[in-house]
Formats: C-alpha cells, sequence, structure tokens
C-alpha cells in the first residue's frame, strides 16, 4: 500500500543552477515533497525542523561543508537516522577517503555530473527499505 504522505527529500547544494537539476529530476522520478537549502547552517537547522526521509547533500559549500552537515546530523538523535546520499564534485581519492572516515557507504555517494537514472534507483531502494 502507498503511503498517503509524499516522500520528503531535502537537497543541500550552494549552486541553485545544480538544485534545480536535481529537482527537475526528482520530478521525474517521482512525487517528493522537496526542500532545499544552500549552505551548511541552513541544512542543519532545516534538517531539525522538518526531519526529512531523505538528505542529498553536497561535500563543497559555505558555512560549514558538507563533511560537517553529515557528522552534526548523524550526532543528533532526531536526524541521525535519516539516509543521507552525497552528492559531489570531489576529487573520486578524496571520496574514498571521505567514505573510509565518515562510514559513508561507497554506493551512497555520486559524483557529478550525477547519473540521474542511478540515484533515482538508489532513492527508490531507501525508501522501500
Amino acid at each position: 500500500m502507498q503511503s498517503l504522505f509524499k516522500k520528503e527529500i531535502l537537497i543541500v547544494d550552494d549552486e541553485p543552477s545544480m538544485v534545480e537539476i536535481i529537482r527537475e529530476n526528482l520530478k521525474e522520478g517521482g512525487d517528493y515533497k522537496i526542500f532545499v537549502a544552500y549552505d551548511a547552517m541552513q541544512a542543519i537547522q532545516l534538517a531539525r525542523r522538518i526531519i526529512p526521509d531523505l538528505i542529498l547533500l553536497d561535500i563543497n559549500m559555505p558555512a560549514g561543508g558538507g563533511e560537517n552537515v553529515y557528522h552534526r546530523l548523524k550526532q543528533m538523535i532526531p536526524t541521525k537516522n535519516i539516509p543521507i546520499i552525497i552528492i559531489t564534485g570531489e576529487d573520486p581519492d578524496r571520496i574514498t577517503k571521505l567514505s573510509v572516515e565518515k562510514g559513508i557507504a561507497k554506493e551512497n555517494i555520486f559524483l557529478k555530473p550525477v547519473e540521474f537514472d542511478s540515484l533515482l534507483k538508489k532513492i527508490a531502494a531507501i525508501f522501500s527499505e
């Protein structure tokens, strides 16, 4: 049985054009309620307020950076169990290091330019768990 409520996704990226590309692809891939934060502080505040079902998080951004956002959200009780998918233009070697240090599964890291079919399949898999 399908939920009566839309799944809520928080997109965190400092590039408005990237946010719009992600938003448009999410619209094509499902019926989601989308929230947006453009910096780390906004992301933490908004995630705590809405408790989204999923966060799509960029690593490089102002006011703290995505690594800080990831770390803080995983420490706070209300947000620690929210699935987070990293979407980044970072160097793949740094991403491997990040994956090991932060315990982020490699299948939850998508490099820009994003392969949206794979991302949408990953989101569907998370929501079907």
